[in-house]
Parts: structure tokens; C-alpha cells; sequence
């Protein structure tokens, strides 16, 4: 008896073919390692059926995990080629002073793209941050780049790929 929800496996992975394209080039322009079991796919078999699906990628400074959530597939098979995605840096680095200039910043570049959330810790302990990014995921736009160039960039102030 073949797997009564092939069908719908088969959907997600075509929904998430162009996320993981761009994973796959983020992990190599930042030399970032993806977690084995990435990705992890979660489906609620219920009607509707929704899927989400979630990355961690590791690198020098830290990690970034990207969770989306995928859009209903519809009758005729067909879905809606954005979706809410949710990019959480967890980032170690020494910010110094400069935490509040730097997050400033970075709020600047992504101005209403995004809606961005800060766990800045208290002076004297500036060596970890957290920024997560919640953002409407349009595939092949170069958005997941510009984003991790900006965030990663900014905090580590390095330039990480061009």
C-alpha cells in the first residue's frame, strides 16, 4: 500500500526545491556547515495540510537557524511561491561599545523588509547576540544573501562574500 501522504512529501519538496538552492550557496559563500539532519520537514497531516520546514547552519561566529512556514497546497495543486520565514542568528562576538551603532545600523539597511527582534545582553557581557528576522520568503530574489551579508557582516565586521 503506497504511503497515503506521498503526494503531498512530493509538493513540500518541490516548495522548498528554491529555499534549498539558496541554503546550499549561503553555506558555501559563508562557509557555513549545515546540521546533518537539515532539513528538518514538520506536516501537519490534518486538513489543511501544513508544512514547516527548518535550517540550522553553523559557522565561526555562531549559528543562524531558518524556519519557514509553507504555504497550504491548494486543490489544484498549486501554492503561493512566498512564505513567512523566520531567520534567528545566534552569534558570538565581541561588540564592545558599539553594539547599539551596529544595531542601529542594521535596522537602517533592512528598514521595513523585515521585522526585526534584538537580544542584546547587558554591558560587560557584549560577547553573544541574538537577531532574529522575520520576513515574507520570495525565492530567487538574493534576499537570504543580503540579509546574512548585512547581519553577519555588521556584527562581525568582517566582509563575508561579496
Amino acid at each position: 500500500m503506497p504511503f497515503a501522504h506521498a503526494d503531498i512529501f512530493e509538493q513540500i519538496i518541490s516548495q522548498i526545491e528554491p529555499l534549498q538552492d539558496e541554503i546550499n550557496e549561503l553555506a558555501s559563500q559563508f562557509s557555513l556547515t549545515p546540521q546533518a539532519e537539515t532539513p528538518a520537514i514538520e506536516l501537519q497531516v490534518s486538513f489543511p495540510h501544513q508544512a514547516t520546514v527548518e535550517y540550522i547552519l553553523w559557522g565561526e561566529a555562531g549559528l543562524i537557524v531558518l524556519r519557514g512556514k509553507l504555504p497550504n497546497v491548494k486543490d489544484s495543486g498549486e501554492a503561493s511561491t512566498s512564505f513567512p520565514v523566520t531567520m534567528r542568528f545566534s552569534l558570538s562576538h565581541e561588540l564592545g561599545e558599539e553594539v547599539e551603532d551596529k544595531k542601529r545600523r542594521i535596522e537602517e539597511i533592512m528598514d521595513t523588509e523585515v521585522d526585526l527582534f534584538w537580544s542584546v545582553p547587558p554591558v560587560g557581557h557584549s560577547d553573544h547576540v541574538e537577531v532574529t528576522l522575520s520576513f515574507a520568503y520570495a525565492p530567487n530574489t538574493g534576499q537570504l544573501h543580503a540579509y546574512c551579508a548585512c547581519v553577519l557582516g555588521m556584527i562581525t565586521g568582517k566582509v563575508l562574500a561579496a
